[in-house]
């Protein structure tokens, strides 16, 4: 969530390498955009989408829908995502009853942490949602960073970063 964070530099390395790849690229941050919490409600089991309407989920959900390879990125707080991205998640539970929406879509994740050994529910969350809806998990990527800045500045990360870019394009 935090602009010019670890997480967002490493999105920044991927996407370019993608880029220079001849794919076409397109960042969201999550945290920038206004999506409600779910109500809990379950009015979305009936009409097949979430009933909020006044705000920028299904702008992003059709973002979603629309592209070859998701690379859902976040920094793991308390093991698992932040709060943006887990509203993103529970919020899309308006399409459960619609199958498998996300079938086609490759998916994989990029994980950044101030220690090790919290990986795992934090991973769980994210590709337990996408693989639920249909999307094909591609792996993910792990780094190691707490202050700004040290995962550009760790010639490992980067070079993980670099290996795991180049797997995607092989992939796609």
């Amino acid at each position: 969530p935090r602009a010019g964070g670890n997480t967002d530099e490493c999105v920044g390395r991927v996407a370019h390498a993608l880029a220079a790849a001849g794919h076409d690229t397109e960042t969201v941050r999550v945290a920038d955009r206004r999506i409600e919490p779910c109500r809990g409600c379950r009015a979305c089991m009936e009409r097949g989408r979430c009933v909020i309407e006044d705000d920028e989920f299904e702008a992003i959900w059709q973002k979603i829908d629309s592209c070859d390879l998701l690379v859902p990125a976040a920094p793991v707080y308390w093991y698992g995502p932040p709060g943006p991205m887990k509203n993103l998640v529970d919020r899309s539970h308006g399409y459960y009853a619609a199958g498998e929406p996300l079938h086609g879509l490759k998916a994989a994740l990029l994980s950044v942490a101030a220690d090790d050994g919290c990986w795992e529910p934090h991973e769980r969350i994210l590709a337990s949602w996408l693989k639920w809806y249909g999307a094909e998990m591609l792996g993910g990527v792990r780094i190691l960073a707490r202050e700004k800045g040290d995962a550009m500045a760790s010639e490992p990360a980067c070079r993980a970063l670099d290996e795991w870019a180049s797997a995607l394009c092989e992939a796609l």
